[in-house]
């Protein structure tokens, strides 16, 4: 328990909302950050592709991995300079479906819904 006051403490201390703690989807909160260390913005591609990952989840939690309709933003994933020659759309696709970490990481997809819906604006407005 003490561990988990340090941590909210120090995102106080960094001026860090606690409603952003486990935002996934607050892309443009992740911009402005960058901006403030000097990360470059997420792509539009990786965006959606992560929006999309949650809309389908929001669908079927229990079978939204088994089915990727993506390909377009799977395309673009694969010809970004972020991927080796090597990768393959279908290692992508393979790779989002069963990720659990990061981006792709639901189970604190708790914050960004209630009473079934998206409440992230961003999210909103692109659903």
């Amino acid at each position: 328990m003490k561990t988990i006051k340090e941590f909210y403490q120090s995102r106080d201390a960094a001026g860090i909302p606690k409603h952003n703690t486990h935002d996934i989807c607050d892309f443009e909160y992740c911009d402005k950050y960058g901006e403030n260390c000097g990360f470059p913005h997420l792509e539009d591609w990786r965006k959606e592709l992560c929006l999309s990952a949650l809309r389908s989840a929001l669908i079927n939690l229990e079978t939204y991995r088994d089915t990727w309709d993506e390909q377009e933003l799977l395309q673009m994933a694969h010809q970004s300079n972020h991927f080796t020659a090597r990768s393959s759309i279908l290692d992508l696709a393979e790779m989002t479906r069963r990720s659990n970490k990061g981006i792709y990481d639901y189970s604190n997809m708790r914050i960004l819904i209630q009473d079934g819906e998206l409440k992230n604006n961003y999210v909103n407005g692109l659903k």
